[in-house]
């Protein structure tokens, strides 16, 4: 005769075990987030350098020639990397006056509204006329303060013409390495180059309402 089966009885080390493995599974900490201040050193998939801008809701602001360098080849798509190695962004947009990357689902980034290499805080953003005292903040120059100038410049590199630059007068030279430019606490652009007593930047206003992009603040 058969001996009746019932169900397997666990042992009290072998429950005790499975209980210390869920607990050890639910403790494990989350992926660590990512933390983005302006002017942190991001990298592309291709082994780029670049500045990171202001910082923007769910996006990237980069410098122009944060782009992979190997001829012919497509940037639209390429990975942005932490200092880490985590891809956080892919390139959407890519022009000679900023690239664009949207943070990609599944990181998490905490954008922090602090210069890295001066602290100073971010708290809005504004567009300076002509005659407006303004600052660059190089990492190089230091804190480089002039008025506004001329607006919408049209100004010719080696890499191609660009349209819609203000000009500040500061006597200082490169390099610029996407400079974020400041009235007080508020944004007003990046530099993107100059020479002798012009320096050219990118204002962040007319970006943002462009792009349809607000600060992270």
């Amino acid at each position: 005769m058969e001996p009746l089966r019932g169900p397997r009885l666990r042992s009290p080390a072998r429950s005790a075990l499975l209980i210390a493995v869920l607990l050890l599974l639910a403790a494990s900490p989350a992926a660590a987030a990512t933390t983005l201040q302006i002017g942190t050193t991001v990298r592309l998939a291709s082994d780029e350098q670049c500045a990171n801008g202001f910082n923007v809701e769910d996006h990237l602001l980069l410098p122009p020639d944060c782009v992979p360098r190997a001829q012919g080849v497509n940037p639209i798509g390429v990975a942005v990397r932490s200092a880490e190695g985590e891809t956080i962004a892919r390139i959407t947009q890519a022009s000679g006056r900023v690239v664009l990357a949207r943070q990609v689902q599944g990181v998490t980034v905490t954008r922090v509204p602090v210069v890295q290499h001066t602290g100073t805080r971010i708290t809005g953003a504004t567009a300076a006329g002509i005659g407006r005292r303004v600052c660059v903040l190089s990492r190089v120059g230091g804190t480089l303060c002039g008025p506004v100038v001329a607006l919408n410049r049209t100004v010719n590199w080696a890499g191609g013409t660009v349209t819609g630059l203000s000009e500040v007068r500061v006597c200082a030279s490169g390099p610029w390495d996407w400079a974020p430019v400041v009235d007080g606490s508020l944004a007003v652009g990046h530099v993107l180059g100059g020479a002798g007593c012009s320096v050219y930047f990118l204002p962040i206003a007319p970006l943002l309402a462009s792009g349809g992009l607000r600060l992270a603040l």
